[in-house]
């Protein structure tokens, strides 16, 4: 069974022949959440109080969450997933003649009252993003990182972007009543973890982009001939792509407060705003400064505009930019010569 859990969760079928079908999941907040929750832990076992707990009982009173009524809506919600895989795998073998799947194949596996995915379960989408992620992790203990993006580490970050079509079940967060109260939800934790993922790769990219550019313009500055157009506008792309990505993880890494690393410091001396909020203005300035590089004055104001909304938004009207941010927007807009991205 392959299961992916990031944008859309979806659990397909795939007999050792290679023939595939979709178990078709009911739309229950609950009872895809009872699925991910055993799927993200990627084979590590939990106990049925602590599943019970973090899945049924998040949000009820005490009145509410007895453990008779967790218990009853925990075999409820097993039994239906189990009766929709079931009846795809009987839709599967009667489609090949022949039993290519097991009738009594199950999701879940326990032992001695802990649970996990059986064995014959993969969750791909978020095996591939841990993947490349340790690849790019690995580079960056070593020091690889430091001055450059070395080619193999762009192909890492690269194929993790390709990887990442969404956010951890992204659709079901789009509707944050399914885990009121979201604050204390269980889906914080993966949610943002795997974001971290994707915006080290994003910032990678970039960075690499960048260094191209900076690396033809050396070559130029080394030839003492100046740059013939053909260098000129492979530099202009490098910077484009890069500026690109930069505002990618400006916006990608603000526009959700299910994310733990995002908060601001309104109110709170001595605080400072989380991690997203420090992070996603840096990648504003870069993008900003390379639009106006590149003389993409409306891309700066465009940008601006988008980023400045959304932060407000999350902020209740409270965030403001830096001095620093302030004096990058104004820098970028009276630099419209293109020629600049050769100094």
């Amino acid at each position: 069974m392959r299961i992916r859990l990031l944008k859309e969760v979806q659990l397909e079928l795939v007999a050792p022949d290679g023939r595939c079908v979709q178990v078709p999941l009911v739309p229950n907040a609950k009872r895809i959440q009872l699925l991910a929750y055993l799927a993200w832990l990627r084979g590590e076992e939990v106990s049925r109080e602590k599943l019970l707990e973090d899945v049924f009982g998040h949000g009820l009173s005490d009145e509410e969450a007895t453990p008779k009524r967790l218990g009853e809506a925990f075999d409820s919600h097993r039994k239906f997933l189990r009766k929709d895989v079931r009846e795809a795998i009987a839709h599967l073998n009667a489609a090949a003649g022949q039993e290519l799947i097991p009738p009594n194949l199950d999701v879940f596996s326990t032992r001695q009252g802990l649970w996990r995915l059986a064995p014959t379960c993969r969750v791909i989408d978020l095996e591939a993003v841990s993947t490349l992620h340790q690849i790019i992790e690995a580079a960056r203990r070593d020091g690889r990182l430091t001055n450059a993006v070395p080619d193999d580490i762009k192909e890492a970050c690269d194929a993790l972007l390709q990887a990442y079509p969404g956010d951890f079940l992204q659709q079901l967060i789009d509707y944050p009543a399914n885990f009121d109260p979201w604050p204390s939800s269980w889906v914080r934790k993966p949610f943002t973890l795997f974001r971290d993922k994707y915006l080290q790769a994003l910032w990678y990219s970039a960075e690499y982009e960048v260094h191209q550019a900076q690396h033809l313009a050396d070559a130029c500055q080394a030839g003492a001939s100046g740059a013939d157009p053909a260098t000129a506008m492979l530099q202009r792309e490098h910077y484009g792509r890069a500026a690109q990505l930069y505002q990618t993880y400006a916006l990608h890494s603000v526009n959700h407060r299910f994310d733990t690393k995002l908060s601001f410091a309104f109110g709170r001396p001595g605080r400072e705003h989380g991690e997203r909020v420090i992070m996603s203005e840096r990648a504003l300035r870069h993008a900003v400064r390379l639009y106006g590089a590149l003389g993409a004055t409306y891309l700066v104001d465009q940008l601006y505009l988008a980023y400045s909304r959304q932060m407000r938004r999350l902020s209740s009207e409270q965030w403001h930019p830096s001095q620093e941010t302030l004096q990058t927007l104004e820098q970028a807009k009276s630099n419209t010569s293109a020629s600049r991205l050769l100094a």
